[in-house]
């Protein structure tokens, strides 16, 4: 493989772990109230769904998936109420924190597809109304490797590079 090829494949790769790993709105950002967001945690290896909470205390949490993408199984408090596929619930007095809701999603999807699908809506004491909401997407562990096959390649193209001038250099 040619070495400006090699580079392509590491910039292609680079860039594609670097957009699957962004997080994405899921809120209007004409109504935020601030630059502090509140984050949604998927991860696609086994669907498990956390939010973190940028120091709010959430009173309400609302989330809403179009395409049924919740799982069936009841989950585990602090959720209250739990139409299955469809939507949950969680109403907390005091507050919630950053809370793990364990593996409540179906497994294996995209951050595009979520930010499509969910709508998160809530209330946090004891200001109202929940800042932006993100989306970040836990990169697969082959996303991972990926990026380090495509730094690995990068640095053979320097080396090849570099005994190519030092060549040059002796003749």
């Amino acid at each position: 493989m040619q070495p400006h090829l090699l580079g392509l494949c590491f910039i292609v790769v680079a860039t594609w772990v670097q957009t699957s790993c962004a997080a994405v709105p899921l809120a209007d950002p004409a109504v935020w109230h601030d630059d502090d967001a509140i984050t949604l945690i998927y991860r696609p290896s086994d669907g498990n769904l956390a939010v973190e909470t940028a120091g709010y205390r959430i009173t309400t949490l609302e989330i809403v998936s179009e395409n049924r993408v919740l799982t069936n199984p009841p989950p585990p408090p602090p959720i209250d109420i739990w139409f299955p596929g469809r939507k949950f619930f969680v109403l907390s007095i005091n507050g919630i924190v950053d809370t793990d809701f364990g593996s409540i999603v179906t497994p294996g999807l995209t951050a595009e597809f979520l930010s499509n699908d969910l709508s998160v809506a809530g209330s946090i004491a004891p200001r109202g109304s929940l800042p932006s909401v993100d989306l970040f997407v836990v990169p697969e562990p082959n996303a991972l490797l990926s990026l380090g096959i495509g730094a690995l390649g990068f640095g053979v193209v320097a080396r090849v590079k570099l005994s190519n001038v030092a060549r040059a250099n002796r003749r």
